[in-house]
């Protein structure tokens, strides 16, 4: 009867060792969320109400794009970009899209309907667009990859001389469509290696700053909210390393010494899941 028992705890003790061992390395592998794609049922999104697509002319030279009151206007823009502006992601997290995507040109005017609804419905309309004019079909990869968090550089979590938490509230100005003017003091100015910027969320810094640096970089929760900030770096090739960053092919401040110099910030190397749109499915609208 001993003998049973000893085998018996031997065998908990060992499943528990097990168990605790896989625990741990769960932990160790787990990655941190970037934004989250959130899957919406094309039924349930929201349209505009009349919207016309035509391939741009191949003279043109001048692309723009335009948010004005009730509309989303865009001229001469590569149709890949549309779509990650559409599912607000970066070119790298479209997978396996068609080339002519990233080579021709479409112009778009689209009109939303006249009763009021939050700014941020014109993106979703976008991708409706493309669902419904593009027959547009995907799903969405959760994958791990090596990347970055951007974080308070100092252990007091003191903010950087050109960094600082706006009073202005501009999320909140901002969702409504026919606000769109919301001042002065809700403004982005992006030149080459200048951000000047009043009342955003850090996820619009990290989006300038991701064609500077090897990995995706997602904000911590830490830095949710709005900002002021004024950043100025010498912008590098596309994929320049964190161990690279002393160097600057002409001497001046790259983003990653800009960011801890200046808004008190670093990109700390993560674990992260970062969401892929992945393309099974799209074809050139039809004249229109």
């Amino acid at each position: 009867m001993r003998n049973v028992l000893a085998r018996i705890v031997s065998k908990v003790s060992k499943s528990l060792l097990v168990l605790a061992g896989t625990v741990i390395a769960t932990a160790q592998v787990q990655a941190q969320p970037a934004e989250r794609l959130d899957w919406i049922d094309p039924a349930r999104l929201p349209r505009f109400e009349v919207a016309s697509i035509k391939p741009s002319p191949v003279e043109w030279r001048v692309a723009r794009t335009e948010y004005p009151p009730g509309g989303f206007v865009q001229q001469n823009q590569i149709l890949g970009d549309t779509l990650g502006l559409a599912f607000d992601v970066s070119r790298d997290r479209i997978v396996g899209a068609p080339e002519w995507i990233w080579r021709e040109r479409f112009s778009i005017d689209g009109r939303m309907p006249p009763t009021k609804r939050p700014s941020q419905d014109r993106l979703l309309m976008v991708r409706a667009l493309f669902i419904d004019r593009f027959r547009l079909q995907y799903h969405v990869e959760h994958k791990d990859a090596d990347g970055y968090v951007l974080t308070v550089a100092r252990e007091d979590g003191r903010l950087g001389p050109q960094l600082g938490r706006s009073n202005a509230n501009c999320s909140n100005r901002r969702l409504d469509q026919d606000k769109t003017e919301v001042g002065d003091d809700c403004t982005v100015l992006f030149s080459y290696g200048l951000i000047d910027a009043h009342g955003i969320p850090l996820t619009i810094l990290r989006n300038i700053i991701l064609g500077s640096v090897d990995r995706f970089v997602i904000v911590s929760p830490n830095l949710a909210g709005d900002f002021d900030l004024k950043l100025q770096f010498t912008p590098t090739r596309p994929g320049v390393r964190l161990e690279d960053r002393a160097a600057s092919a002409d001497g001046g401040t790259n983003v990653y010494t800009a960011l801890r110099e200046q808004l008190g910030l670093r990109l700390e190397p993560a674990k992260i899941t970062v969401d892929h749109v992945v393309i099974d499915h799209i074809e050139r609208p039809a004249e229109n």
